[in-house]
């Protein structure tokens, strides 16, 4: 690109309803518009797509900077609702008469919902509709293209209580996923994007890496009322949302703790006070790429979010093959790939204090309540073993290699535990099938001092099976401590 940057854009929209619908820059396609349709994702799941713009571009040079077809992570024409209701457009307008500036206005309703949730039998269609605007333009200094949206989300009346009850901590009108930023499993050391940087609410600039640590880290990002995110920082480009109108005091975000996308919410005490009070839910804001020198310099100015003070952010991560210390760790302070452990309900804890040899282990209290742990603890049912919590509770860690063997050993102490006490392994398909979980012999009651517990697992079916999840359990009430665990592949 020349210093000067005397790149002239020019746009044009082609397509239809049957072949689909594209943007193009002088003959480059930089953006389709995916209309919300159904998408089979296997045998047993069918997902509902946002009304979105996939395989984005940000820059007329370079490659796609927003992953294609990602069902979760393009950039939003329509509120995210596609993992509850599925939405139609009533009417779709596009102005392209000045090839330097396209206008696009979708109008749209909910027709449908998702079998599996609660409420399913009271649903009715146009419990709400939904209106956004779209102008693309060129910005000369950012060297990008810019994506303005305005959107509206408007609630029918009667439907109030209805729309609340599914509004999962916050109506969420966005979901950013760069291509490149997601390096799931096994991770291949891909990934492009490290940190997110953010103006906060308090015009503080910090930043938070990217790592799959599931806690107070990926949560409860507030921003200022012209505050911003970057994804960065990359020599190719930082894709960034900037809020307008003041509208960032509305939003707070949270960051994928698996994928690395950002989502982006309307703060779930102002929904329900508008929702309440009859009023739209309002957004506008713009998605641009910021330049590398700059994204490096606001990196630079920012600093480490004092969230990282939380004690529950220290949690180590798992290393296959070796023995796993529960000790306090600084994993999270850098961008990394590894997984850390879950736990399933608030009875879990890291006790910094007692450890097998050396302090911290994974503790499990079932006669008090904890208010340490993640908030959104219970909220991760991915396996069948999993319990509500009303009579079990769980650590696990679930993204081992699904088609291999283990030989598994713990090092467990009890106290008053009123029930059982043990390890088991369970495999899954790839068609999200569990197959019946694989329970250690030995399991402990009562008051036990460090005590091994050792499971040897065999794969049901090395053809289907994707993932095994190894649970650390306390079926009764109680209270024991995990260390020492070594897992090994066979």
């Amino acid at each position: 690109m020349p210093k000067n940057d005397r790149y002239i854009p020019s746009f044009k929209w082609m397509g239809n309803a049957t072949n689909g619908y594209c943007i193009y820059d002088n003959n480059q396609l930089i953006a389709e518009l995916h209309t919300g349709e159904n998408s089979k994702i296997n045998d047993n799941v069918l997902a509902y797509q946002p009304i979105s713009l996939h395989n984005l571009k940000l820059t007329p040079v370079g490659e796609t900077m927003i992953a294609k077809n990602e069902i979760c992570g393009p950039l939003c024409l329509s509120w995210r609702k596609h993992l509850i209701f599925d939405m139609a457009i009533e009417e779709l307008s596009v102005d392209d008469s000045d090839p330097q500036r396209l206008k696009m206005y979708i109008k749209a309703r909910d027709i449908a919902m998702l079998k599996n949730q609660p409420g399913y039998m009271d649903y009715k269609p146009n419990n709400f509709k939904e209106e956004t605007y779209l102008e693309l333009s060129y910005d000369h200094k950012l060297r990008s293209y810019v994506y303005d949206i305005r959107t509206a989300l408007f609630v029918s009346k009667g439907r109030e209580e209805f729309i609340l009850a599914h509004d999962k901590g916050g109506l969420e009108f966005g979901d950013i996923l760069p291509a490149g930023a997601d390096d799931y499993f096994p991770p291949k050391g891909n990934k492009r994007y490290t940190h997110i940087i953010y103006k906060s609410h308090n015009n503080r600039l910090y930043n938070r890496p990217q790592n799959k640590h599931l806690g107070p880290d990926k949560w409860n990002i507030f921003y200022a009322p012209d505050g911003f995110a970057i994804f960065g920082v990359e020599q190719i480009g930082n894709p960034t949302v900037e809020f307008l109108d003041k509208s960032g005091s509305v939003v707070y975000s949270a960051i994928c703790w698996a994928m690395y996308d950002l989502h982006f919410k309307y703060k779930k005490h102002l929904t329900e006070k508008l929702i309440l009070s009859g009023k739209p839910l309002t957004m506008h804001y713009r998605f641009y790429s910021t330049d590398a020198q700059t994204a490096a310099e606001l990196f630079d100015e920012s600093v480490a979010d004092p969230v990282f003070d939380d004690p529950m952010v220290r949690a180590p991560v798992f290393r296959l093959n070796e023995v796993n210390e529960f000790t306090p760790s600084q994993e999270y302070e850098r961008p990394s790939d590894e997984w850390f452990w879950l736990c399933t309900d608030p009875h879990c804890y890291w006790d910094w204090q007692i450890g097998f040899e050396r302090s911290g282990s994974l503790s499990i209290d079932r006669n008090s309540e904890r208010t340490e742990p993640f908030p959104y603890a219970d909220e991760i049912k991915q396996f069948e073993f999993t319990s509500d919590g009303s009579k079990s509770s769980q650590w696990l860690f679930n993204r081992l290699d699904g088609k291999i063997s283990y030989s598994i050993k713990v090092i467990v102490r009890t106290s008053d535990v009123v029930g059982d006490v043990f390890i088991a392994l369970q495999y899954k398909s790839s068609n999200n099938r569990c197959y019946p979980p694989i329970i250690s012999e030995k399991t402990l009651t009562g008051d036990n001092d460090w005590t091994e517990i050792t499971l040897t697992s065999s794969c049901p079916d090395r053809e289907k099976c994707s993932y095994a999840c190894l649970f650390l359990t306390l079926a009764g009430k109680g209270k024991c401590w995990f260390d020492c665990l070594t897992i090994t592949a066979l």
